[in-house]
């Protein structure tokens, strides 16, 4: 892709504009990156090697924020060609602990990274402040693969820092797993072992969990475990630990203590109901919570963390442990919406998957290989349509929305920007639903309402699912069956909004008076960005006869009873 290197710039600006809004880029849109090449001819340039900066902290930012790219390897290959000519800085090796992480070490030029990791570690130089995270990349490395060295671990075993001992003492543990023997390795834990005698006065079984606590925690107390049996040290010695961090009150040291055994209840339950708990991770924990603490959590906060997840049924898989961790970056009043949200998904994961957009429309296909309005309809290229409405850089055109004659993408849009155009397609809206490509629009434009209201993007199946809907036949309507979890809510919210800005009443049928009321209050403010207004129709007061004013809104949520109760109280009362 041969572009000028000024339109390039300001191309990838906008890119990481909408990289820091947190939208997700398009596959049409990194498609695009991959392509970019900075002229040769100009390398010496300055402003050429910030373009080329610019793009690669562009590919960086697109696997911290979505690791399933860590598998596209075009831009894995950016990377560690960067690495390669040691251009490091922090995301960087964030992004790559990523990719180690998914690949399993399976890419073009990790053995040659390694080497230049392993060379940056011998230096004392402007690298040194980047010595611990190439320290976690090898530590990942070890527990995916066979490394060449561990050196590197042998020597940091022995460091004042406790998280830098847990690292060294992963992957030592984990080349010894793989019976790649370390002298250094086995010292350390003969060591362990003789002060666990010489404490606790009791025989000590081999046991790399144990021993990896006690490398890691940075306050032990071996009279804590002194009469306790040795399946229970590692969570005394943990809980003393975190204790000693927190520098609680006698009473929230209870609170915590009896949380972190209802966990291990929760977890045991989780077992098949086996009294032993087959695996825990409580040194990860401890070393997460640490890092919370490091940045002025308290522990009232904290101790909500344990309530969510000992009381909400949330699978403990690596994926899910690392969405709990994303959750937990978000503000403490944003985290029960975050654990309901990961709730739905991993209890229905295994139902239904999320899909490509490509994937959803060869099974539409298939499940409705009989219905030749859908056939007919599925022949317009769904797939570039959804990418349409996706597209970062899609312009209105019901709004002439431009600044210095420079027109604004409906993905920089605010909620006035959706409320003008709210107000435009309802005033001559026989003529904008005529427009080619307007339901493109207009989807588009709901993609960007939604993400303001919930911070969330429309997802491919919701996309496809409105689109459906809305090329109806007139005569026969359309059935849809939409899985668990996928969003029900937000699909019938997108098609309310677009029927009530064509002049039409929505009534909007649920299966209880309660959600009738609480997805009324959820959606006011997605509605209001349209100039709509919502309402429930649940009988708060004393009603007889006559129309209620909650019919008054464009859109009424409410069960199917109270609908048949409130017409025949409007017609016959």
């Amino acid at each position: 892709m041969s572009i000028d290197i000024i339109i390039l710039d300001e191309f990838l600006n906008n890119i990481r504009q909408e990289l820091q809004k947190n939208q997700t880029l398009s596959h049409l849109t990194i498609e695009k990156l991959l392509s970019i090449r900075i002229p040769k001819n100009h390398t010496e340039n300055s402003f050429n090697i910030d373009v080329e900066q610019n793009l690669l902290d562009i590919f960086v930012e697109i696997l911290i924020k979505n690791p399933g790219y860590c598998l596209n390897q075009s831009i894995v290959d950016r990377l560690e060609i960067a690495l390669l000519s040691k251009k490091i800085n922090k995301n960087i090796l964030d992004a790559y602990k990523e990719v180690i992480k998914r690949t399993q070490c399976q890419t073009n030029n990790f053995s040659r990274v390694l080497d230049v990791f392993i060379d940056i570690l011998d230096e004392n130089g402007s690298y040194f402040k980047y010595h611990f995270d190439i320290l976690v990349c090898l530590a990942l490395a070890s527990e995916a693969t066979t490394i060449s060295t561990l050196e590197p671990f042998e020597i940091n075993l022995f460091s004042d820092e406790d998280i830098i001992r847990s690292w060294s003492f992963r992957g030592l543990r984990a080349a010894y797993e793989r019976k790649y023997q370390s002298l250094e390795f086995q010292e350390w834990c003969d060591n362990i072992i003789d002060k666990l005698v010489e404490n606790t006065k009791s025989e000590v079984h081999f046991n790399l969990d144990l021993f990896e606590t006690i490398t890691s925690v940075k306050y032990i107390d071996f009279e804590k475990i002194r009469d306790k049996p040795q399946d229970q040290w590692n969570r005394e010695l943990l809980i003393f630990d975190l204790i000693e961090r927190f520098k609680i009150s006698e009473g929230e040291r209870f609170h915590f203590y009896k949380t972190w055994l209802e966990i291990e209840e929760l977890e045991e339950f989780q077992n098949d109901k086996s009294k032993k708990i087959v695996k825990t991770d409580r040194l990860k924990l401890a070393l997460n919570i640490d890092n919370l603490l490091g940045k002025n959590w308290n522990f009232e906060q904290l101790n909500e963390i344990f309530k969510i997840l000992s009381q909400y049924k949330i699978s403990p898989t690596p994926e899910n442990q690392e969405k709990v961790l994303l959750a937990l970056n978000k503000p403490p009043e944003k985290w029960l919406r975050e654990v309901n949200r990961l709730t739905v998904e991993s209890n229905f994961s295994k139902i239904r998957e999320i899909r490509s957009a490509a994937g959803l429309i060869e099974e539409l296909g298939n499940i409705n290989s009989n219905d030749e309005d859908l056939k007919n309809f599925m022949r317009i290229h769904l797939l570039e349509i959804i990418e349409k409405i996706k597209s970062s850089d899609l312009i209105s055109r019901v709004l002439d929305n431009t600044i210095k004659d420079q027109s604004i993408y409906i993905t920089q849009w605010t909620e006035e920007q959706i409320r003008q155009w709210a107000h435009i397609v309802k005033e001559n809206v026989d003529y904008w639903t005529k427009v080619n490509d307007f339901t493109i629009e207009a989807l588009a434009v709901m993609k960007q309402a939604n993400f303001l209201h919930t911070k969330f993007h429309l997802t491919d199946a919701q996309i496809l699912s409105c689109l459906i809907a809305l090329n109806a036949n007139v005569d026969k309507g359309r059935l849809l069956q939409i899985g668990t979890g996928e969003g029900k809510s937000t699909i019938i919210s997108v098609l309310a909004v677009i029927h009530a800005l064509k002049g039409k009443k929505v009534d909007i049928i649920t299966s209880s008076p309660v959600l009738a009321e609480r997805d009324a209050k959820e959606k006011e403010k997605f509605y209001n960005m349209f100039n709509l207004q919502c309402s429930d129709n649940n009988d708060k007061s004393l009603y007889l006869a006559g129309p209620k004013k909650c019919y008054r809104k464009e859109i009424v949520y409410g069960e199917a009873t109270q609908f048949q109760f409130d017409t025949l109280r409007t017609e016959y009362a």
